[in-house]
């Protein structure tokens, strides 16, 4: 006899709490999106996954109108990514490079909503969520039992935070001998980011196949890069950090005196300090407020190591560009505005950025504006490229 339904839920619940962990294939859905990776997961909280199969088209053309995606779709396959609980180890077996990042870094392709391994919602399933059972019609597995959960409320407060609920409802497809959900389907709230990207369903289809549980007596050591790796560690720093750390000459100066600054929580250094070898992202607005209303800002990539983003840049302004010396410097100019027009027509192609780059003394520069105007855009190329430019430290 079927156990009730409160019942059921409970032991959903202690089935959560006393697992150690699970390896399984995850396959993500929703609109456009599909996405099939195989992960690992053991407590508290090390999760490892490789992706199979990413297909996103909305990255895709972020790319081609922006060039800001940091990993393709195309580039994910391939490398494998480590979350320990306080940052991700982003490691390419292929080019032995290894990146860390001081937060969860896994290239989920839902905004606002974590899907990859993720399942803390089970460890307070009674509290947070009303539950009314759901005939199964699935012919693919035959027994599971399903569980419809819409939140008891959207927003809970307590005295030192606040929890919402980012879902309208979830669908939950539980396999009945393991109690493990095996399909799970998500219904964000209306209106919100996740939700715009969700199509015509309108939801986010989660399923784990071939899982298999881990045991009490299976470790799983944190993972390091191997020593023959090159590893880079990325910050986020104030900019006057990132000109003290980089290892070759930088100035901000040319912004300055041009009336831009940096936002200093929105620049990142990524550095490999063994091998003198680094990359770092700047964005500066203008000083004033009135131009700041004006949503006018700039974007500097620079580094002495490419970047994944940095050498696609390379290769885009390369064959998109157009050639202009600055001061017996060779300098390509590139204005998005023409690829908006060729991939999105309908779209408002005034803030497409204009994209200036060059190469000096082994350092390769990527100067992006947004809304600022090619004159103000190249006579900060100018100023790098001129001879005070050059020397600026």
């Amino acid at each position: 006899m079927s156990i009730s339904v409160a019942e059921f839920a409970r032991s959903t619940v202690q089935a959560h709490r006393e697992r150690i962990g699970f390896e399984a294939t995850e396959t993500v859905r929703t609109g456009a999106i599909t996405i099939e990776a195989r992960i690992r997961f053991h407590r508290p909280w090390d999760l490892s996954l490789e992706f199979k199969h990413y297909e996103n088209p909305l990255t895709e053309l972020e790319e081609r109108l922006t060039g800001n995606v940091e990993y393709t779709s195309q580039e994910l396959v391939g490398p494998s990514f480590h979350f320990n609980g306080r940052g991700t180890w982003i490691y390419d077996a292929a080019t032995q490079v290894a990146v860390w990042k001081p937060y969860r870094a896994l290239m989920e392709p839902v905004p606002g909503i974590s899907t990859f391994g993720e399942l803390e919602f089970l460890r307070d399933l009674t509290r947070d969520f009303l539950i009314r059972e759901q005939e199964d019609v699935s012919s693919d597995r035959p027994s599971t039992r399903v569980l419809v959960l819409k939140p008891k409320t959207q927003v809970r407060h307590h005295l030192l935070k606040s929890i919402t609920f980012a879902i309208h409802k979830a669908t939950v497809t539980f396999d009945q001998e393991t109690l493990f959900p095996v399909r799970i389907r998500v219904v964000p709230i209306p209106g919100s980011l996740a939700h715009t990207i969700t199509g015509e369903t309108g939801s986010i289809l989660i399923e784990y196949n071939n899982v298999r549980l881990i045991g009490e007596d299976e470790t799983s050591p944190p993972f390091f890069p191997p020593e023959s790796a090159r590893v880079f560690r990325e910050e986020s720093l104030p900019a006057a950090k990132i000109i003290q750390r980089v290892p070759f000459p930088l100035s901000v100066r040319p912004f300055v005196e041009r009336g831009y600054e940096p936002v200093d929580q929105q620049n990142a250094l990524t550095i490999d300090e063994a091998n003198g070898r680094a990359y770092a992202t700047l964005m500066l607005t203008p000083k004033t407020e009135e131009e700041r209303a004006a949503a006018s800002y700039m974007v500097l990539r620079v580094g002495n190591y490419l970047s994944r983003n940095m050498a696609r840049r390379r290769v885009t302004l390369s064959e998109k560009g157009e050639e202009h010396p600055i001061h017996g410097h060779p300098a390509r100019y590139l204005d998005r505005r023409s690829l908006w027009n060729e991939h999105l027509p309908e779209a408002e192609a005034s803030h497409a950025p204009e994209e200036w780059t060059w190469e000096h003394e082994g350092v390769f520069w990527f100067l992006a504006g947004f809304g600022v105007g090619e004159q103000k855009l190249r006579g900060i190329v100018e100023a790098y490229l001129g001879q005070e430019g050059s020397k600026a430290t």
